[in-house]
């Protein structure tokens, strides 16, 4: 009884306080509306751009999500080849924007969190993101085939010479890894590419 009055009393403060300040509050909503559509109008937000991180955000982390959620030992994320297109479309800070959406927060919420290969993983994915910028190109094949073996052989680098050296564990987790990369790169580059416009 005693919570639910509080709730009331907190509710009816609300209330009273956007109907005393109900003008400053549209005020503010339509400045915000005009801002987003001149920033929209103008190019420096695009609409295209945002609703493609978004759409990378869901498909990357649903994956890691699911890894994490069910203690799943094989490495099988896409976030290597979005990491890729956000780099070459969207500019280097949206890969750690990424990483932090697409990796980080599902593992979080997938109850187990990153581990100790993590840092140097994302380290690793950032790196090969940002090298990729001067030749990426969606439509050369030898590109596309040549990005995911560039990243198996950094991670096996990693896990020999980083992460304590590989057992039969790590070696299906980097297998697993570039084969989905490998995939995602020959056969969906240019459809998410195309959704970045």
């Amino acid at each position: 009884m005693n919570d639910g009055s509080k709730k009331i009393r907190g509710y009816k403060k609300l209330v009273s306080y956007m109907a005393k300040n109900e003008k400053k509050i549209y005020t503010y909503l339509i400045f915000t509306a005009i801002t987003l559509l001149m920033l929209f109008a103008f190019n420096i937000l695009n609409l295209r751009k945002i609703t493609a991180f978004v759409i990378f955000v869901l498909v990357g982390g649903v994956f890691k999500y699911f890894i994490s959620r069910y203690r799943i030992f094989i490495e099988f994320t896409p976030i290597a080849f979005f990491a890729v297109i956000v780099a070459n479309y969207i500019g280097v800070i949206g890969v750690i924007i990424y990483l932090i959406l697409a990796d980080v927060m599902p593992s979080y919420l997938g109850q187990y969190g990153p581990d100790q290969a993590s840092v140097p993983h994302w380290t690793w994915v950032f790196i090969l993101s940002v090298i990729t910028i001067p030749f990426f190109s969606a439509s050369n094949i030898f590109v596309l085939i040549l990005i995911p073996i560039v990243y198996f052989l950094g991670c096996l680098f990693l896990e020999q010479f980083v992460l304590g050296g590989l057992n039969s564990a790590k070696w299906f987790s980097s297998i697993g890894c570039f084969a989905i990369n490998f995939y995602f790169f020959i056969k969906f580059t240019g459809f998410f590419v195309g959704l970045i416009g």
